[in-house]
């Protein structure tokens, strides 16, 4: 599905900034979630400089037992507090899990700073489920 990276591709490639992963730690989160559906989002660093590639996933699982239209908001918040999102809708059949990976690499046209990435989705119901990671960008 295109819904989970499109957001931080086009505004990561606007940035002009390459991301390098740095060690083996991954950058996740689960956040809060409404019990229908489950929403996770993760970076495979938690720094990066220009060279430095870096892969997100984000997922969406269905916890029913039914077929859900699920509403998904990537938003991707600059470090002087700007935000680009994209909005998908999807149908995610009963137990299933729609997941999406994205590897970037970290260019000098990114401004330093801190970037954070939130994945929201929602099911009609009254509580989306969310969850954030955070990527700082340094030299």
């Amino acid at each position: 599905m295109r819904w989970s990276l499109c957001v931080a591709v086009v505004a990561l490639s606007g940035l002009g900034v390459t991301p390098t992963a740095v060690g083996q730690e991954t950058n996740s989160a689960t956040g809060d979630q409404n019990p229908d559906l489950t929403v996770a989002v993760s970076l495979s660093a938690f720094t990066a400089r220009v060279g430095d590639t870096v892969t997100e996933t984000q997922s969406v699982t269905n916890n029913t037992a039914g077929d859900l239209f699920v509403t998904a908001v990537t938003t991707l918040t600059y470090p002087n507090g700007k935000t680009a999102s994209r909005t998908e809708q999807f149908l995610l059949v009963a137990g299933g899990v729609a997941t999406q990976s994205l590897t970037y690499t970290i260019d000098k046209s990114y401004q330093r700073g801190t970037y954070t990435l939130t994945l929201t989705a929602n099911d009609g119901g009254a509580t989306p489920s969310t969850a954030s990671v955070r990527l700082a960008i340094t030299k």
